[in-house]
């Protein structure tokens, strides 16, 4: 009862934020097994019902967010004052996306590769 409430004695507030659809999402968390274990652990709501969301619709969810993050950026670095800190946090980014778009190449079959084993015709 206390996700549902909270328990003041404990400083603990309620999970549920807003009913709809904190409620609903409660109620599929306390459905499942491990999203439910993991609600009992942490006490933590959204982490317990990403548990619910397949893991290649969370990689999409996160991309989109990390794409709309970086559009942001863009947007403001008209602001840039210089600072090598910032700098270096772009250019780890940069080598963060090389290697999350090598990874994801990696996963495409290549359609030539087929003929890559087949005898030469001379």
């Amino acid at each position: 009862m206390n996700w549902l409430y909270g328990q003041r004695s404990r400083n603990q507030p309620s999970l549920i934020r807003t009913q709809n659809p904190d409620l609903g999402t409660l109620v599929r968390v306390i459905a499942h097994d491990t999203a439910r274990e993991e609600l009992i652990a942490n006490r933590d709501l959204d982490a317990a019902a990403e548990i619910l969301t397949p893991s290649h619709e969370r990689f999409e969810i996160v991309l989109r967010q990390a794409a709309r993050a970086c559009e942001e950026a863009l947007a403001a670095s008209k602001d840039f004052d210089g600072s090598p800190t910032l700098l270096e946090i772009v250019n780890n980014m940069g080598k963060t996306l090389l290697a999350l778009r090598q990874g994801m190449l990696s996963t495409q079959s290549d359609p030539l590769a087929a003929f890559a084993d087949a005898p030469s015709k001379t």
